[in-house]
């Protein structure tokens, strides 16, 4: 019995301390899954991080990167310095709890300040500024998503930039102007927002140019408080309003400009069709001759049609290759070549190829039968422009007929070898390293043929 009791008595205290065991790893397990909200990562104005073991990087008290994600229950970055540029370099400020008031990146009372490459969910606005009188202070790149509020500005004055951002998915405003002035938001992907894409309350004299704004509530909205400044005198023109519920309001007895004037135009509004069915372009300007009314004070002038996108390619028939060729486009040179494809159209645009190329290719016509190198298109598609390769070398002037002017380039090299003033090594059908009555006689023998 004794021995069977100290047996059964050493059993229970192995268990006893394997269950220990289990519990401590299990408990640490759980320890390295579980995610702390790091609480708020502050920039100083001394140019100081605190704490400064929080993820971020700097070598000149100028550029701060992010080399890691910040989550927080509070406020996620507080900038606190003038004259800086926060770099998020990919990584996420995550918030906990999405409530008003509480930002991921917040700038008060700041000026000239960068803020770029960020990701910013989770929070009650995503980018906050603040009493920014003196201005100058850049949002640039971000991806703003899953916050009540996307971008929030309040007085705010003097060349504030909004621009580039991905502005989704927020479950109030995309952005966000209450007492804003001489700003811009420009180039922005703004899509999906709740409420409003952009929200003007009480702003004046800012430009909202060349944004997508896309499924939002209302795409672009207005108002102001009692007694206070109506949002009046902005400048809107060159986005893309699509598929919002609304696409533009709260703008009564409050005029802004839609449009640039003839001919750089106003917006594009995915309705306009089915309001103004009977409209017509004008003067193949790309813009439609009826105005898009929003209210009695507020009308785009000039409305954008649709947009295209064109490729122009270019092919050789007789060695069935492509062949590369730069294109101009409404007379400028575009630094493309052959293939390439210009999207976002509007109207008439003239697109040129060279009538040759370094490789004795010679135009011959467009794919639509044009015979002209310059081509005129209003409409998407692939334009080819189709080339050869001649096989009269004795054409030297490359007009694709063998005729005077050859046999006058031919006399003028006449007698010359390289490194002489008047070598033209065209004109050396022979390629015997001079210029002479050989060549003269392939010239004469060619004399009135064409490719």
């Amino acid at each position: 019995m004794r021995i069977m009791w100290c047996n059964m008595k050493r059993e229970s205290v192995f268990l006893m301390v394997f269950l220990i065991i289990l519990a401590t790893s299990l408990s640490s397990a759980l320890e390295i899954q579980r995610v702390e909200a790091s609480g708020t990562v502050y920039i100083r104005a001394d140019g100081s991080i605190d704490p400064p073991t929080a993820p971020i990087s700097t070598i000149d008290n100028v550029t701060y990167t992010l080399t890691g994600n910040i989550t927080s229950d509070a406020d996620g970055i507080v900038i606190e310095r003038d004259n800086i540029v926060l770099d998020g370099a990919g990584y996420t400020v995550q918030g906990i709890w999405s409530t008003w008031g509480i930002a991921g990146v917040g700038l008060t009372g700041r000026s000239n300040d960068t803020v770029e490459n960020v990701n910013v969910k989770g929070f009650g606005c995503g980018i906050e500024l603040s009493l920014c009188y003196v201005g100058k202070n850049s949002i640039v790149g971000n991806n703003i998503t899953n916050n009540v509020h996307g971008i929030y500005s309040e007085t705010v004055y003097n060349d504030n930039r909004i621009s580039g951002n991905n502005i989704t998915n927020n479950g109030g405003d995309g952005i966000w102007f209450w007492h804003a002035s001489n700003d811009s938001i420009i180039g922005n992907n703004i899509k999906a927002n709740e409420a409003s894409g952009i929200y003007l309350m009480s702003s004046q004299y800012n430009t909202i140019s060349e944004n997508n704004i896309a499924d939002n509530g209302i795409g672009i909205n207005a108002g102001w408080e009692k007694f206070d400044i109506h949002s009046l005198r902005n400048r809107i023109f060159s986005n893309n309003f699509v598929n919002n519920s609304v696409q533009a309001g709260g703008f009564e007895w409050e005029p802004n400009a839609w449009d640039d004037g003839y001919p750089s135009g106003g917006n594009y509004w995915s309705d306009y069709s089915t309001r103004y069915p009977n409209a017509v372009e004008i003067d193949h300007s790309g813009l439609w001759n009826t105005p898009y009314v929003i209210d009695v004070s507020n009308k785009d002038n000039y409305p954008l049609m649709p947009t295209y996108g064109v490729t122009i390619d270019a092919h050789c028939n007789t060695e069935g290759t492509g062949v590369a060729v730069p294109i101009i486009e409404d007379v400028s040179a575009t630094g493309y070549a052959t293939p390439h494809t210009f999207d976002s159209l509007r109207g008439f645009h003239t697109f040129a190829v060279p009538n040759t190329d370094t490789s004795d290719h010679r135009f011959l016509q467009w794919s639509t039968g044009q015979t002209s190198t310059a081509i005129t298109v209003s409409s998407a598609g692939t334009y080819t422009a189709y080339y050869s390769r001649s096989i009269l070398r004795s054409d030297l002037d490359r007009n694709n007929a063998v005729n005077i002017l050859d046999l006058s380039i031919a006399a003028k090299a006449f007698s010359s070898k390289p490194g002489d003033p008047n070598w033209n090594p065209a004109a050396d059908l022979d390629n015997n390293g001079i210029i002479n009555i050989l060549d003269v006689t392939i010239v004469a023998k060619d004399f009135g043929r064409t490719v």
